[in-house]
């Protein structure tokens, strides 16, 4: 998951004026770790803001150079409104060192991630080093920067919760080549329900699989020809939640079909489970993603900014 947001993290560099894109990211190899909720505080400051927050979730942060937190821009004392009348809120991009990174990644699954908490206390952040956390306007030309940076941030996640579905099913059937049941004299591989669930198994992750490519191809297609609609933005919501709900779904075919060889602690389909759980849970991947779909289908607005 770590490295799924950190190349996804870098598109940003595509919204910062160059001299601070190449501070971060032009010296040699660095990575960007960070979280889009909840906002901190940023008061308005003439050399930029004073920046006040903690972050959960910011995967990856203990091999990242750089952070970013969102933040609500607080000016004259008052909240500052965006022309639609929302909170003007805007990501602001910092040296790691300059924050406190807490050590509480303390989760069922996932624990690789390094998804660690962090927090900044009247930090001046320069003006330039943050950008808009809705619509963003880019500096970069290119079809990547024409696509919504919020309908597309996630999308670099879906493949995890299918990567780790995909291993599950190998899982088993590798245990399935010699693992006998108890009172039984053949092998997992030729009982009926185990062959019949890794069948059911295979066919959901493919067509989970099929509905990420459909919903992307057609997203980027739209961002080619500068028409990105939020039908597009919906597949694109629609199938990252698809895609973790089938990988919880296909952790439990596994897990309950392995029987007592799953439960292990340090095994790989024990911790395919966990993890799948866990994907399910992210924000851009949770239920919440459904619901916003159904909005749209009903043909109501999303209800939220980020979408």
């Amino acid at each position: 998951m770590a490295g799924g947001h950190w190349h996804a993290n870098s598109r940003l560099g595509g919204y910062l004026p160059e001299p601070v894109a190449r501070e971060i990211w032009g010296s040699g190899p660095s990575a960007l770790a960070g979280a889009l909720n909840p906002p901190g505080t940023a008061i308005v400051v003439p050399s930029g803001y004073r920046v006040t927050g903690q972050w959960p979730y910011a995967s990856g942060i203990s091999h990242s150079d750089w952070v970013f937190g969102p933040c609500r821009v607080i000016e004259g004392g008052e909240p500052r409104l965006r022309p639609d009348g929302e909170p003007d809120i805007r990501l602001m991009l910092f040296p790691k060192g300059q924050a406190e990174v807490l050590d509480n990644w303390d989760v069922t699954g996932m624990r690789g991630s390094g998804s660690h908490d962090f927090r900044v206390t009247d930090l001046l952040v320069p003006a330039d080093h943050s950008v808009d956390a809705a619509t963003p306007a880019p500096v970069s030309p290119g079809l990547l920067y024409n696509l919504p940076l919020n309908t597309t941030f996630n999308t670099s996640i879906f493949g995890v919760s299918l990567g780790i579905a995909r291993a599950a099913i190998d899982d088993l059937v590798a245990m399935a080549q010699t693992k006998k049941p108890i009172g039984s004299t053949q092998p997992l591989r030729e009982h009926a329900t185990v062959q019949i669930e890794i069948g059911r198994a295979d066919a959901i992750l493919r067509a989970a699989r099929a509905f990420v490519f459909e919903a992307l191809d057609a997203l980027w297609e739209a961002g080619a020809k500068g028409e990105v609609s939020i039908q597009d933005r919906l597949l694109a919501r629609m199938a990252g939640s698809h895609a973790a709900a089938a990988a919880v779904e296909v952790v439990n075919m596994m897990f309950a079909a392995a029987g007592a060889g799953g439960i292990h602690e340090r095994g790989r389909l024990a911790r395919c489970w966990r993890d799948a759980h866990t994907m399910s849970h992210h924000a851009g991947q949770s239920r919440f993603q459904l619901q916003i779909a159904g909005r749209v289908l009903m043909g109501l607005e999303p209800g939220t900014q980020r979408f």
